[in-house]
């Protein structure tokens, strides 16, 4: 640490502290009061806001640059520290969170948000945490025991805090690109699954050219589409995944899909993903080929008939007994356009059938192969597979762009509030 920093208890920088209110926050109108679920990075979302009509709402409102701390809740998530900016008038907040007010002539808010985020301080609070029935809480004089380390200079902790939140504004502006791409992309695959291309590759418009559609048991469909199950369209399945006791895993052997192996259509971390012994028959009979198609069979009703297409594979990998694997006929059906339509239409299909049990649901085959479909030729299948793909590289290109940032966020905490690296006190 710089010589010219010094090292304080919380309490001796942080003299005071609020408890916020505890009232009823199932009110349609009156003040806004955040709750541990708004406090984010950070930064203070508004999102899911409650509001009370309760007067003392109003005799507990936030001020900009109030530092919010959540003192109550799962080990996961108690400590979580916010900053709130001010972006709306009156707001109050929930009393599982605390106000901490520092002493502005020796530390500030700002640099206060950034010290309690940091991974270092989070891992301190966390262990101060005493259990509680179902949540561990942060108990004030424990909290009063923290330390932080200061610059003494004011205006080098108004640097340090300043540079982060830049980093911090690239961030949310990344976050909310990514949220707007989603929200296009949604809206697209929509259009795509029950409006098509035209031969110029235009969407159709059923408004401006009605005879260019046709009823069927799924509504108004494109007259070249073709209404069908999609059991007609699997060629070779539909198969469970192998299941084996946990003693059969280890750090060698083969690789196999569960149920957090992929997302959003596709398989991630193929690298983290954990292995078993098993023979060459198993191995065999369970081996996953290119474009085979997964579904999820058992899971809770949200992640039911989650699906991904099997792509690039660098060496032979199996998958679980809570998914259906198969393959499609390629003439009819390309498996690019087969996941958007499990991953938009036929999930759905397939939660309506869900079959529920203990904490969790399930489809069957004979659901799988029931689901209705609209299918377009080959070609236009590939047009609208190659859209949404490209949807998907932006997407995908943002959110790693989103991740380096982070990165970098992470990096620059750990420098800057070390005095590893010195800003400038000059302005």
């Amino acid at each position: 640490m710089p010589k010219d920093w010094e090292v304080f208890r919380l309490s001796e920088v942080v003299p005071r502290a609020e408890y916020g209110i505890s009232i009823s926050l199932d009110d349609e109108i009156g003040i806004p009061v955040l709750r541990m679920n708004n406090l984010k990075d950070g930064e203070v979302e508004l999102s899911d806001l409650k509001k009370s009509a309760s007067s003392k709402a109003a005799n507990l409102l936030l001020k900009p640059l109030d530092v919010l701390f959540n003192r109550t809740n799962s080990i996961e998530h108690v400590g979580r520290t916010s900053i709130w900016r001010g972006q709306i008038e009156q707001v109050s907040f929930a009393s599982y969170l605390v106000r901490l007010i520092p002493d502005q002539s020796k530390l500030i808010p700002n640099y206060l948000n950034i010290w309690l985020n940091l991974p270092s301080t989070q891992l301190l609070i966390r262990r101060y945490a005493t259990p509680g029935v179902q949540q561990v809480n942060i108990n004030p004089t424990n909290l009063r025991k923290v330390l932080i380390a200061l610059p003494k200079n004011l205006l080098e902790q108004k640097n340090i805090a300043e540079i982060l939140d830049t980093v911090d504004e690239a961030i949310a502006r990344t976050s909310s690109l990514i949220t707007k791409l989603k929200q296009t992309k949604a809206g697209l695959l929509q259009d795509l699954l029950t409006r098509g291309l035209d031969e110029d590759g235009q969407l159709r418009d059923p408004l401006a050219h009605p005879e260019q559609f046709k009823d069927s048991p799924l509504g108004q469909i494109p007259k070249s589409w073709t209404f069908t199950e999609f059991g007609a369209l699997i060629a070779q399945g539909i198969q469970n995944g192998i299941y084996k006791p946990e003693s059969s895993y280890s750090n060698d052997g083969v690789p196999i899909v569960r149920i957090d192996g992929f997302y959003d259509g596709v398989l991630v971390n193929q690298e983290s993903f954990r292995r078993l012994r098993l023979s060459e028959t198993e191995v065999r009979r369970y081996a996953l080929n290119n474009e085979d198609i997964l579904i999820n069979r058992v899971n809770s009703i949200n992640f039911l008939g989650k699906s991904a297409i099997v792509l690039g594979l660098s060496e032979p990998t199996v998958f679980e007994s809570n998914i259906m694997r198969l393959s499609l006929k390629l003439e009819f059906l390309l498996p690019s356009y087969a996941i958007l339509l499990l991953t938009c239409f036929m999930q759905r299909q397939l939660q309506s059938q869900a079959k529920s049990a203990i904490a969790q649901a399930s489809i069957n085959q004979y659901d799988v192969r029931s689901c209705h479909i609209a299918l377009p030729l080959i070609v236009e299948q590939s047009q609208i597979a190659e859209i949404v793909n490209q949807q998907n590289i932006r997407i995908r290109t943002e959110e790693a762009y989103f991740n380096k940032l982070k990165l970098q966020k992470q990096g620059l905490m750990q420098d800057l509030l070390t005095g590893k690296v010195r800003v400038s006190t000059i302005k």
